[in-house]
């Protein structure tokens, strides 16, 4: 907070809170909102502010069918929301890292990595990768607020194999191809919701 110049804002990565170095049972996922306080052109003291994301990591889940989900991931790979709610938070977890996409599917997330959005297909079912950029650094001119850097989160829709398998070959072109023109709306859907939260907590 104390590089941060006047009329400058940050928002930290989503992470678990905590209190007196231990993480916070049960979980709570926040993001720290940080901005200095300057008097005359001097620092005098820096406002931290935290959001709750617990709403709005719950809110993807809201798009959940029975034909498809969508987990969250960090830029590391590892989850912030899942189906599987043991296989969150390996970031911060170490016996949760086993669970992160480097390490259960390299050669997607290597893909995802080195070309952006993918569409891959396994014996698992079909993952659809999108990339989505949360701001992270902001200042304030006379222009409004201007987002200066991001932090990147990954969104994958998962469609299981065994509802792939029930469909004949023409129902499967037709309910995948609504899905992959739809997606665009889910992802647009999700980012609005969590950065119209974050724009009411700095109200």
């Amino acid at each position: 907070g104390s590089s941060l110049k006047e009329n400058q804002f940050y928002l930290t990565p989503i992470n678990l809170n905590r209190e007196q170095g231990q993480i916070e049972k049960p979980f709570k996922p926040v993001m720290r909102g940080v901005t200095p306080i300057y008097n005359n052109g001097i620092m005098q003291s820096i406002l931290v502010i935290n959001l709750r994301m617990k709403d709005g990591l719950e809110h993807i889940k809201s798009f959940w069918e029975n034909y498809n989900f969508t987990q969250l991931a960090d830029i590391n790979g590892s989850w912030l929301v899942a189906k599987d709610t043991n296989q969150e938070w390996g970031s911060e977890l170490p016996d949760r890292r086993r669970y992160s996409l480097p390490i259960t599917s390299p050669t997607f997330w290597k893909k995802l990595i080195s070309d952006g959005d993918q569409v891959i297909k396994n014996d698992q079912g079909v993952f659809i990768g999108n990339w989505v950029e949360l701001p992270a650094l902001s200042e304030a001119t006379g222009q409004g607020l201007v987002n200066k850097s991001f932090h990147r989160y990954l969104l994958v829709n998962i469609i299981p194999v065994q509802f792939i398998n029930e469909l004949t070959a023409p129902q499967r072109y037709t309910h995948l191809s609504l899905y992959f023109l739809s997606l665009p709306f889910i992802v647009l859907s999700v980012w609005l919701y969590v950065s119209l939260k974050i724009t009411h907590s700095e109200a």
